[in-house]
Order: structure tokens, then C-alpha cells, then sequence
């Protein structure tokens, strides 16, 4: 990202077309979503964004990793087939990636889709539900779960987001 943000952009548009082609070799689609999952889970850490307006790249006019990193995530996790559900269940980052995510589109504006997406993964929504980790919601306040985060944060969208699909998705 430091080169130039076209870098990372074009290495993540990559993994991503090789992830979602469910006739590329499953070896190769297995090991292009684990490297996806685990570069974007580095992405959602790094809450740099730039000032200066950026120019598209592979569809993204994102300023900075981190709501970049929900842009791709919207991407893959659009029609997820089997292996992918399997990789992201599987993927030993889920629970810290959820908790980075959700604090982007949160706080960062990042893609909403990209938390409802996820959400909607079946085994995902059930380790959010088992999580203990807690979160900092509002500075200064006791902190809650990551599910009490998530929900919250959903149920925020849904009130001042004018997207009728956007709600859809939110209540799955």
C-alpha cells in the first residue's frame, strides 16, 4: 500500500476473480482465499486514510486499506459458494477479522454489505454468537460483545441508510 495503493488494489482484484471462478482448480481457489482472507484481515487493521482524492483502481475509489479491504470483502462474499463458506468458517482470523471490520464500517464509512455478507455465512453468525471477545463500542463506556457490536451496528444501518436492499440484507 505505501508504493502505491494500485499495488495492493490489483494484487486483491486478482484473488478475488480466482476465488469467485468456481471452475478454476480447487487447490488454487482454497489457497487464493486463504491469502485473500488473511491480506484483508491485514487491511482492516490499518485505518490510514489518505486526504487526497484517489483515483480508481479494479473499482475502488477507497483512500486506504482498510475500506478497501471491506470493498473486496463485499465482492467475494456476494455469491459464496461452498468453498468459499467452508475457507471463511475454517479462516483462524474470523472473530478478530469481524471485530476489525465491524469497527471500519462503523467509524471508517467502509462497505456495510461487507459485515451483512459475512454475517449471512452459515457458521459465521453462530462463532460471532459464542464470542466472548468484547469490544469498545462508545470510548469511555463499558465494553460489550462482539454480537451486541454487530447487531447494534446492523441495526444503526438499517435506521439511517436509505438502501431497501441495503435493510434487506441487514435483517437476514
Amino acid at each position: 500500500w505505501e508504493i502505491h495503493h494500485g499495488v495492493g488494489k490489483f494484487a486483491a482484484n486478482a484473488l478475488t476473480v480466482l476465488v469467485t471462478c468456481e471452475s478454476a482448480e480447487k487447490k488454487l481457489r482454497t489457497k487464493a482465499c486463504q491469502l485473500l482472507l488473511a491480506g484483508l484481515g491485514g487491511w482492516l487493521k490499518n485505518c490510514k486514510e489518505g486526504n487526497e482524492k484517489v483515483e480508481e483502481v479494479c473499482g475502488c475509489h477507497c483512500r486506504g486499506p482498510s475500506t478497501a479491504a471491506c470493498c473486496f470483502l463485499d465482492r467475494i462474499f456476494a455469491r459464496p459458494d461452498e468453498l468459499l463458506q467452508e475457507e471463511v468458517t475454517k479462516f483462524p482470523g474470523l472473530i478478530d477479522m469481524i471485530k476489525h471490520l465491524h469497527a471500519v464500517v462503523r467509524d471508517e464509512y467502509g462497505c456495510p454489505f461487507s459485515l451483512t455478507s459475512l454475517l449471512q455465512l452459515p457458521g459465521v453468525l453462530d462463532a460471532v454468537m459464542r464470542s466472548t471477545d468484547p469490544i469498545n463500542f462508545v470510548a469511555d463506556e463499558k465494553p460489550i460483545l462482539l454480537a451486541e457490536a454487530c447487531m447494534a451496528c446492523l441495526s444503526y444501518s438499517m435506521l439511517t441508510v436509505d438502501d431497501h436492499f441495503f435493510t434487506d440484507q441487514s435483517v437476514r
